[in-house]
């Protein structure tokens, strides 16, 4: 008995992982440390001259997923380069949550980069490029983050409009990703006639973040902020989403 229950939660715990593939050329390198740097492109950033291709990686999405955040994702291409010996992963392909999935999707190369100034200049590229969006240039769509911290802990749930729709209801720990398909102005604002709305002219190929809050002391006066992407990424990195779309 005990046995059978061992062996339910391991496959429960494996359908909730992400899809993993990887196909290996016949190279072989020494694996990395854990702590290895790995650099990340985009499918628009070229890799550095002279880098060796050790092989590929799909991660998707089983249909019962979780732990499947960009953040996740790039963790485990990046854990399987080191395995191979590299230290630069590639993106040729990348599909962000949508109505179909609530999880990243990504498609990479794993390369061995030798030319270090080369690769030092891959890093800085990395670094300016997702400072913006981690979306690829030419994306057809921008992606809206609605997002409620874990804290005040007697924070009212509250209903939040896009356009005088009802697309998320802000509660402590949630998020909505929505995928906006029309670039122009949008007015966010609470389900609250005290509550301030918040305008965003959202373009393709950008990602912005908005932090549905309260005001302090006045946990059913609804605020919204929007927020530098670096901070909004980092808020909402453990926070579970849904998806949707405009």
């Amino acid at each position: 008995m005990r046995y059978c229950l061992v062996l339910l939660v391991l496959l429960i715990l494996a359908g909730c992982s992400p899809r993993v593939r990887t196909v290996l050329n016949d190279v072989s390198r020494p694996a990395l440390p854990a702590d290895a740097h790995v650099v990340i492109l985009d499918e628009n950033t070229p890799a550095p001259k002279g880098t060796l291709l050790l092989g590929s990686i799909s991660i998707g999405d089983t249909g019962f997923s979780a732990g499947c955040s960009f953040d996740k994702v790039l963790e485990i291409a990046t854990a399987r380069a080191r395995q191979l010996g590299g230290n630069l992963v590639k993106l040729t392909r990348l599909t962000p949550p949508d109505e179909h999935s609530t999880c990243f999707r990504i498609e990479a190369d794993l390369l061995s980069a030798a030319d270090l100034p080369a690769l030092a200049t891959a890093v800085a590229r990395e670094k300016d490029a997702r400072q913006a969006s981690y979306l690829l240039a030419g994306t057809p769509y921008a992606l809206l983050y609605l997002y409620c911290p874990a804290s005040p802990e007697n924070l009212k749930a509250y209903d939040v409009l896009v356009d005088k729709r009802v697309l998320y209801r802000a509660n402590r720990h949630t998020m909505r990703v929505l995928k906006i398909n029309r670039a122009g102005t949008y007015t966010i604002r609470p389900d609250s006639p005290t509550a301030e709305p918040l305008t965003l002219t959202m373009e393709p190929g950008q990602e912005y973040f908005v932090r549905c809050d309260a005001q302090p002391g006045r946990d059913d006066r609804p605020v919204l902020t929007k927020m530098k992407n670096t901070e909004g990424r980092q808020q909402t990195s453990t926070i579970p989403w849904t998806g949707g779309g405009i």
